[in-house]
């Protein structure tokens, strides 16, 4: 988060309270309604997610019935809930805790202690999520906080069209506490996962396997990298998915209508938050009733008339809004096939094991039924991925965009569950009558809780050596800082950003327009501004420029935008933080260039050097034709080459700027040969620049580059993603490019 160490945890603490605080008596209130035989310690369990998916609900409904976010509306909506939640509790009784759970006690209490730390660390450790997804949730959570809509009306009319839940209590959230967007979106992403994390345990603490599930649950991957990843609206439709999993798994759920009219609305409510939820609580609802018929081969009609009028409604519902936007379109498997190799990577060997054999174990169980069956259902959905380019239903489009990254959040829950199962010597299951032995080696919970703690262990020290490389962040400390000079611009103005994931800006002085927009869910734009103003751009044509009202350009370190308007006749910087630069264009083009760029080659590189592929290839929108998808890594060692000036730059003296990303800590020389120029640097960790100043160029330049003190090793997450080439990478300075400009052009121009 944004600020230091005080501020990030006074804020932590101010969020806690608020969401925590104010969903706790709402979510005891529900789980006693869905689940009257828990005791107190399931109800605390499970509290903070149900109470978590009450807030997510209100903040969904407030903006669909009033047609934008009021957090006044949501406060009221919220103060109510609470006031009838504490009337409801006040007339019930809940049960003490079960005397016969206390062997795992202590067990439950470290492992709720751990979950506590892993979840919030990231908090303490990030300025700003990792991922890329989050600029998007930030984006429509500070217009929500700013504008009550998620729509721009000038200079382009703008909409996007998604779930408002989520981003609409973060948007609260910045609100009260008066935090930057990024941090409302962190905050309430990592209090999801908590909840979420608890929720699974509190689920299985109503057959006494609570402990071990929390145990089982931290053997997979999937729900901690979505998290890391900054997937935060599907990580917080767990939610309803836990409600689900607690009103299925019962053995009077076929009794009441309150209880379908309960789980069918839960399953529409989950589907504002996001519906890859809805659709998991749907095969859910289907595997409840599979089970069932499989029992006791008699039909549960009202069962089967509450599921079909959730499906119609939420099909209505997801036809009329999304799936027609959807005409044309391809299935599409960004991922591939979510059923294999992913589904092994992400929930692990281990746990993929021990569920698979839980589930064919207990499979006359009412626990370990159902969920084996709701596994086998969410598995056999992975298939539609394998469908990736044809053309059938929209309906289908739709889900394969929804669901392409499902391997990381469909499987981890029910397997956790069933882990735990196997796992806990005095597990109470419904048999069912069946004589199904529930003993279970002893050292096979002792070999998981080992397992545990080495998962726990390498995973959190990965993300506290993480921190330390600031370079794997979609934004950098020069992106921010840029932003200041934004203020002295004259209202109005319209500025050219990149339609890419650091061209995007969140938070913006009042008046000032920008061309690029985030793409989230369904993004309508009315104009074709930004596509208009990009081939101007590529062509140097000002004067087309001007005529769009477009005066300035920002660009990123990041962006190979800045390397193109280094040579542009029309474009100068007016401020620059490091290497991030906000540029103004001139009234007429100058005479000849002023600038240009040069990067090295793969023959180039010398001893301690490596020819890597650059992780941001995948996401760059703008190219340029001197720069290759590598770059060159130098760990411990030099890289030299001869930049060749064309005819039309002065050859009078200038400045060379090198742009490199590194983690902290390591010393890069940059020197021109032949000359006495030198100027090095410490990394501070991120992206960085580093400029030397010469007498005349000559015709040519002579370019020389010495890293020092790399070569530690660290898990780099992209290397899982795909974004990187490498899972156990290397301490070390990527190469990026070098800028070489005559003086005076960093003085914006007239």
């Amino acid at each position: 988060m944004i600020g230091g160490a005080l501020e990030v945890l006074t804020n932590t603490v101010l969020a806690i309270v608020l969401i925590f605080g104010l969903a706790a008596i709402p979510g005891l209130a529900l789980a006693r309604i869905i689940d009257k035989d828990s005791d107190f310690r399931r109800y605390l369990l499970l509290s903070p997610a149900l109470g978590i998916f009450i807030l997510l609900t209100l903040a969904g409904l407030s903006v669909l019935f009033s047609g934008g976010f009021s957090p006044i509306l949501l406060l009221i909506l919220v103060i109510i809930a609470n006031i009838f939640a504490f009337r409801y509790i006040l007339n019930t009784e809940i049960a003490p805790n079960n005397s016969s759970k206390k062997e795992n006690e202590t067990l439950l209490k470290v492992a709720i202690t751990l979950v506590l730390f892993c979840s919030l660390l990231p908090l303490f450790l990030f300025r700003v999520p990792n991922g890329v997804d989050w600029i998007g949730f930030a984006t429509l959570t500070n217009l929500y906080a700013s504008t009550g809509v998620t729509e721009l009306s000038h200079p382009q009319i703008v909409s996007w069209t998604y779930p408002p839940a989520f981003p609409a209590l973060a948007a609260w959230l910045q609100t009260i506490l008066d935090i930057p967007a990024s941090d409302a979106v962190h905050l309430l992403g990592r209090l999801t996962l908590l909840a979420v994390i608890l929720g699974i345990g509190g689920i299985a603490e109503k057959w006494n396997a609570g402990a071990m599930t929390l145990v089982a649950t931290a053997l997979g991957f999937g729900l901690f990298v979505k998290a890391h990843d900054s997937g935060y609206p599907t990580l917080a439709a767990q939610t309803g998915v836990i409600i689900g999993i607690v009103m299925t798994i019962q053995n009077n759920a076929n009794n009441s209508r309150l209880h379908h009219a309960i789980l069918a609305l839960v399953v529409l409510m989950t589907g504002i938050i996001h519906p890859t939820g809805s659709i998991y609580l749907v095969l859910l609802i289907s595997a409840g009733m599979l089970f069932r018929f499989r029992l006791s081969k008699k039909r549960d009609d009202e069962a089967m008339l509450a599921a079909l009028a959730t499906l119609t409604a939420a099909m209505f519902v997801t036809l009329y809004f999304f799936s027609s936007k959807m005409e044309g379109m391809p299935i599409h498997a960004e991922y591939g096939w979510q059923g294999g190799f992913a589904m092994l990577l992400y929930n692990s060997p281990i746990l993929l094991g021990l569920g698979i054999w839980s589930s064919w174990r207990y499979k006359d169980s009412l626990e370990g039924g159902i969920l084996g069956l709701w596994l086998l259902l969410l598995w056999l959905l992975t298939f539609l991925h394998l469908l990736s380019g044809f053309e059938f239903l929209a309906m289908l489009t739709l889900f394969s965009y929804v669901l392409y990254s499902m391997a990381l959040h469909a499987f981890h829950i029910p397997l956790a569950l069933l882990a735990g199962i196997i796992l806990s010597k005095n597990a109470r299951l419904n048999l069912n009558g069946s004589k199904t032995s529930l003993l279970v080696p002893e050292w096979l919970p002792r070999a998981a809780t080992a397992f545990c703690l080495c998962f726990l262990i390498i995973g959190q020290s990965a993300i506290i050596a993480l921190a330390n490389h600031q370079e794997v962040l979609v934004h950098s400390d020069g992106d921010d800082s840029i932003l200041s000079h934004l203020e002295a611009l004259p209202s109005g103005s319209l500025v050219y950003t990149e339609q890419a994931h650091w061209g995007f800006i969140i938070e913006t002085p009042e008046n000032i327009h920008f061309t690029s927009h985030p793409i989230l869910g369904i993004m309508e734009d009315e104009s074709d501004l930004q596509n208009r103003a990009t081939s101007a751009m590529r062509a140097d044509d000002g004067v087309a420029l001007k005529e769009m009202g477009v005066n300035y350009a920002l660009t990123s370190p990041m962006s190979l935008l800045g390397a193109t308007l280094v040579e542009s006749r029309w474009w100068r910087p007016m401020a620059v933080e490091d290497g991030a630069r906000l540029w103004s264009m001139g009234s007429h083009a100058t005479s000849g260039q002023k600038g240009m760029m040069s990067t090295p080659s793969e023959s180039d590189c010398g001893e301690g050097c490596e020819w890597r592929p650059d992780p941001w290839r995948e996401h760059r929108w703008w190219n340029h034709d001197g720069i290759s998808d590598y770059r060159a890594f130098l760990t411990d060692g030099s890289i030299s080459w001869t930049a060749e000036l064309p005819d039309n730059i002065p050859i009078h003296g200038g400045t060379l700027e090198l742009f490199f990303d590194a983690p902290e800590g390591l010393h890069v020389k940059f020197t021109l040969e032949g000359g006495l120029e030198m100027n090095q640097t410490t990394t501070k960790g991120g992206w960085q620049t580093l400029i030397l100043e010469t007498s005349p160029f000559g015709e040519q330049v002579n370019l020389s580059i010495e890293v020092s003190g790399g070569g530690g090793i660290w898990l780099n997450p992209t290397g899982l993603s795909g974004r990187g080439d490498r899972l156990f990478d290397e301490c070390g300075v990527r190469i990026h490019w070098v800028e070489v400009r005559e003086f005076g052009m960093m003085e914006a121009p007239t």
